[in-house]
């Protein structure tokens, strides 16, 4: 089975499973799904849902693009079936009071966050005072965010921090020049680099293996 099945097939048959009667193959059943952005993260799915993988276990996948607190109010209200979110997020919207979400799949593995510059930064230091896109202020990317820019020697107050969305619209940012650093992930990650945006460092370099990715559901 591929990997993006092993991860969001069982957590939508437990969705799904008691309003079909355990027979999904017999009438397809939409299933919405909240990504944060437009990522390599999710090329499995696309490709589960091209090869007909889903399709075949009675499942219709609809994908949205979404932020990361308003996906998690989205599961909530029951806009959203399924999210595709940064652990910390979920945990932290259980632990501040949200109610009707459930975390299922934890996956754990190095985050392949890359923070970039602006063309022709040439250090870390030159941020002092200048903008860093983000894509949710209280993300566990941000917090891995600051905690390489602490080590490049930057305290938290020497930058600010400004939320988009995802790794696609804040690289938006960074080459319209509204932003002087960001975090991306691939494939904005590849293609900022072979453009010539300058790598500041890693967030491999201060998490090598921290929980990336959960799936939470209704």
């Amino acid at each position: 089975m591929r990997p993006w099945l092993r991860v969001a097939l069982p957590a939508v048959v437990a969705l799904l499973a008691p309003a079909s009667g355990g027979h999904l193959a017999r009438a397809a059943t939409k299933v919405s799904f909240g990504q944060v952005s437009p990522t390599a993260t999710t090329w499995p799915g696309i490709v589960a849902t091209r090869k007909g993988f889903f399709a075949a276990n009675g499942v219709e996948m609809d994908t949205v693009s979404i932020g990361v607190s308003p996906g998690m109010q989205a599961v909530a209200s029951g806009s959203l079936n399924i999210m595709h979110n940064t652990c910390n997020a979920v945990i932290s919207f259980i632990e501040m009071g949200g109610k009707g979400t459930h975390l299922s799949l934890v996956s754990m593995g190095i985050h392949p966050g890359v923070v970039v510059g602006k063309k022709g930064l040439e250090s870390a230091a030159e941020l002092k005072g200048k903008v860093v896109g983000t894509s949710s202020i209280k993300s566990g990317s941000t917090i891995l965010l600051r905690r390489l820019l602490k080590a490049r020697g930057l305290a938290g107050a020497d930058y600010d921090v400004v939320a988009g969305q995802g790794s696609a619209q804040i690289f938006s940012g960074l080459q319209a020049g509204a932003l002087d650093a960001v975090w991306l992930v691939p494939p904005q990650s590849l293609t900022a680099v072979a453009a010539g945006y300058p790598v500041i460092g890693t967030f491999k370099e201060v998490a090598p293996k921290i929980p990336v990715r959960v799936l939470r559901h209704q």
